[in-house]
């Protein structure tokens, strides 16, 4: 699969390729920054998927923040649009379910433990389209420096249009962790009874997270992920770069695994003792 040399346009049909599968593969093998794979491969029928990296813009807006609004219409306004007659996905959005907190007249009584952002929008000057039902991938660019420029960037990395190998099995999994315990779950599911009994609800929705630690790249558990509960349209958002907060870091297991892997993760505790532990096996000054 390689550019034509002309006419220089900013929509380029490139013909038969690799998987989108096999292409994200590739961009994440050779360090590409902020993968985003719209993946719609599993769905019969289905006819678009895109891959994208190097963004040149980026938007996140985090719960009690700036209203993110203004900005992201100043930033479609800046966006021109593609010349495309396909779907063109160069403004890739991720939004979460707090972000409706922007618009709710209701306090928001959660907390935000994960400091994740409820917004995260970012523009790719160039990205590659694929058409399912044609087997056939095309190359949308914004302008012609962003051709050039993406061309030169995507083009060398690409890899044969072949299947991708198959996800690496699941490592030995670490030390399971819930953020609820037994006693304390039982007690809010006799809370939330008590509270439809006496009129003040009609429904609540108790969750709980588990989580395991794990250093594995994240596109190889969303491959694993993909094959074990396929989901007709899905999406890979990569968040590299940006720095992570663990709370409750106690001694410093898994956060020391994730800054040995080269992940940029400070940690928070409310026992001096755990920090002076995680002190001292990782010589990592205790916050």
């Amino acid at each position: 699969m390689s550019l034509p040399t002309s006419p220089t346009t900013s929509l380029d049909g490139l013909g038969p390729g690799p998987s989108p599968e096999a292409v994200a593969l590739a961009l994440s093998r050779s360090g590409a920054p902020d993968i985003a794979w719209l993946d719609s491969s599993l769905e019969e029928g289905a006819r678009w998927s895109v891959v994208a990296a190097w963004p040149d813009r980026t938007l996140t807006s985090h719960r009690g923040g700036p209203d993110p609004f203004p900005r992201l219409r100043e930033l479609v306004r800046e966006t021109p649009a593609p010349a495309a007659p396909l779907p063109a996905a160069h403004l890739i959005l991720a939004a979460g379910y707090d972000l409706g907190a922007r618009f709710d007249r209701f306090p928001t009584r959660a907390f935000d433990d994960l400091q994740e952002p409820d917004l995260r929008l970012r523009r790719y000057p160039a990205i590659l389209i694929y058409d399912h039902r044609r087997q056939a991938w095309w190359f949308s660019a914004l302008s012609a420096d962003a051709r050039r420029e993406g061309a030169g960037r995507y083009f060398r990395i690409l890899p044969e249009n072949v299947p991708p190998p198959p996800p690496p099995g699941a490592p030995a999994p670490g030390p399971l962790r819930r953020n609820l315990g037994r006693d304390a779950y039982l007690a809010a599911v006799r809370e939330a009874k008590r509270l439809i009994t006496e009129g003040e609800i009609y429904q609540v929705n108790l969750a709980q997270r588990f989580q395991v630690p794990t250093t594995e790249d994240p596109l190889q558990v969303y491959r694993r992920l993909r094959r074990l509960s396929p989901a007709p349209y899905a999406a890979f958002i990569a968040a590299s770069g940006e720095p992570a907060l663990e709370r409750g870091c106690g001694d410093g297991d898994p956060l020391l695994q994730l800054r040995a892997s080269g992940l940029d993760v400070e940690g928070l505790d409310s026992s001096s003792d755990m920090l002076e532990t995680k002190s001292s096996n990782s010589g990592y000054l205790p916050k």
